[in-house]
């Protein structure tokens, strides 16, 4: 159990729907035989993401820092733990 899955800054299905458009935003793929993704090194995707779900997007962003996500690719390897994305489970 990680960090995200006990915070109480999101119900569980804010967190869902969080990860699965995170996930979309930086659609990790292959190219070139090589893992590539749409992170920029900064929040861009989860500030966007958070503030169309009407959240409070700075005090979620500093949760995410304190546990490692410094960038939207971190806080998907570091803060919810990669094994959580692609599952099916949908907001109910």
């Amino acid at each position: 159990m990680t960090a995200f899955d006990t915070t109480d800054l999101l119900t569980h299905d804010q967190k869902i729907l969080f990860i699965q458009e995170l996930d979309a935003a930086l659609d990790l793929r292959q190219e070139d035989g090589k893992d590539v993704w749409n992170c920029y090194h900064n929040h861009s995707h989860a500030r966007r993401i958070l503030g169309e779900m009407g959240l409070d997007v700075e005090k979620i962003v500093t949760f995410f820092e304190k546990h490692g996500g410094f960038c939207d690719c971190e806080i998907i390897f570091n803060v919810i733990g990669a094994e959580e994305i692609g599952d099916d489970e949908q907001p109910s």
